[in-house]
């Protein structure tokens, strides 16, 4: 009976894992195809998928969270020699703050244009 059991649980995994790829390459053919005749389209069914997230964690969630991975209070040298170096190599160099905007058009750049897409439209 355990014999019968266990071919019957791995025919199933292999049926499982057969599907899955199956599905995943129906899912890339059909992104593939999409992109070839309808680019603004594929990215719109790219940004919904990746703009599932509802609540964005605060920002003290965030410090808690890596402030767990660093196991302490973490401050970067803010007097390490290189800086001093990279100042007088640069002198006109000036530190402007990140602004949230910046961060978010960064972000929209890096996720929403691929190199394909960059090649085609240039």
């Amino acid at each position: 009976m355990d014999q019968v059991t266990e071919e019957l649980k791995r025919k199933v995994s292999a049926k499982t894992q057969r599907s899955s790829g199956y599905r995943k390459r129906q899912n890339q053919n059909y992104q593939n195809k999409l992109f070839r005749t309808d680019c603004k389209k594929f990215y719109n069914c790219l940004r919904q998928i990746y703009s599932k997230v509802k609540n964005a964690p605060d920002k003290e969630e965030m410090e808690s969270i890596w402030r767990d991975i660093y196991g302490k209070e973490f401050k970067h040298n803010g007097e390490a020699h290189w800086i001093e170096n990279q100042y007088q190599q640069n002198p006109s160099m000036e530190w402007n703050p990140v602004r949230e905007k910046d961060v978010a058009e960064a972000l929209r750049k890096t996720l929403f244009i691929s190199p394909v897409a960059q090649l085609s439209h240039s």
